[in-house]
């Protein structure tokens, strides 16, 4: 699977659904440049959550309770190595 910055964008935001999330968890662990494309994209909220606006929308988003709990133990699933694999 081939990640774009669209796919990438609502991986971070957590909008890719479930599904779908672990093909691109372990497509992230194949593809270096897309693990790199994800980490400026962190980074850039990281610095955009210095701004009082931006960090009060985020933080009021955070607020709300999840829209996909769980989610969180789908990612961890395509990291752990099938039969055979080590």
């Amino acid at each position: 699977m081939k990640l774009d910055e669209y796919t990438l964008a609502a991986y971070l935001a957590g909008e890719t659904p479930d599904d779908e999330r672990a093909t691109v968890a372990a497509a992230l662990v194949q593809d270096q440049e897309a693990r790199e494309v994800l980490h400026m994209a962190c980074e850039a909220l990281a610095a955009a959550l210095q701004f009082g606006p931006v960090r009060r929308h985020l933080e009021d988003h955070a607020a709300r309770p999840p829209a996909r709990p769980g989610r969180s133990a789908l990612d961890r699933e395509a990291f752990r190595p099938t039969r055979g694999q080590a």
